[in-house]
């Protein structure tokens, strides 16, 4: 049997994935500690991440698939780079068949999806219909409610 092919190097990135929010609890205890204050506690991330899990959906109707589809993308390119980076087992699942160009990659995918989901979040957004007004300084909303977002 070979190191990459052990059943801790396929555990690796479900570990990671299970424990990242155990690590955002424990830096956001650690902020609150140099800050003399009391932190929310380790868990908290995964409480949050229980209450959100229960919400609805929520998309503008002229989200494309595009929208959509951002989400399941940015989590499977970084559940790819756990299988990557050598975390706990030394040989990783995918560690023999990708280097640091892969996991560049795989960050720049992440990066671009997470772009482009902004993007076309801000095109099918109502905005464009408050800021019809062009000036010398650019365009500026009819009401003034977008003022507070340099619009």
């Amino acid at each position: 049997m070979s190191p990459a092919s052990s059943p801790l190097a396929w555990l690796q990135p479900l570990l990671i994935v299970a424990a990242a929010p155990l690590l955002m609890g424990w830096v956001d205890q650690c902020r609150a500690w140099l800050q003399n204050r009391r932190g929310a506690g380790l868990l908290q991330p995964y409480r949050v991440m229980r209450k959100l899990f229960r919400k609805d959906a929520l998309m503008a109707h002229e989200a494309s698939a595009l929208f959509r589809a951002a989400p399941y993308v940015q989590f499977g390119a970084m559940a790819v780079a756990a299988a990557i980076i050598p975390v706990i087992a030394m040989r990783p699942a995918l560690g023999s068949s990708a280097d640091t160009i892969a996991l560049v990659g795989l960050f720049a995918l992440v990066r671009v999806f997470s772009a482009l989901a902004a993007m076309d979040c801000w095109r099918s957004s109502k905005i464009d219909h408050l800021c019809s007004l062009k000036t010398d300084q650019g365009w500026r909303p009819r009401d003034g409610s977008l003022g507070m977002l340099g619009v």
